[in-house]
């Protein structure tokens, strides 16, 4: 399904190499890592970091990432309520952040590919 919405790298990490999948679309290394589960999957997606990468997981994940020279690592709480949402809807907005469609999915990947916009581009899903 994520091929067919334009993702050029797909792994499924119960059966593929997480890390040599992520080496071979960022041979330097991705910048980040965004955890919903710990364990074995996990410290292998932080193993493709880039030094100076960061992680970010949320409380409660187990176990938790180990910490690693050079790679930053940041725990949080997922709070919802309308202060949250402001302050995050505020920071959107300073951000520059260009929304494609999902049907325009390919078109953002393409703006993607020319090098500035890299974690400034939103695909919305309806």
């Amino acid at each position: 399904m994520a091929k067919k919405l334009g993702a050029d790298a797909v792994v499924d990490a119960r059966s593929g190499n997480i890390t040599a999948a992520a080496h071979d679309f960022a041979p330097g290394g991705v910048d980040a890592v965004l955890a919903l589960v710990g364990g074995d999957a996990l410290e292998r997606c932080i193993a493709a970091l880039h030094p100076g990468g960061r992680v970010a997981f949320p409380h409660g994940v187990s176990p938790p990432p180990h910490s690693r020279s050079g790679i930053t690592i940041a725990g949080y709480n997922a709070v919802a309520s309308p202060v949250e949402f402001s302050h995050l809807n505020a920071a959107i907005a300073a951000s520059h952040l260009q929304v494609y469609p999902l049907a325009q999915a390919a078109q953002a990947q393409r703006r993607v590919e020319t090098g500035h916009v890299l974690g400034k581009v939103i695909l919305q899903i309806e």
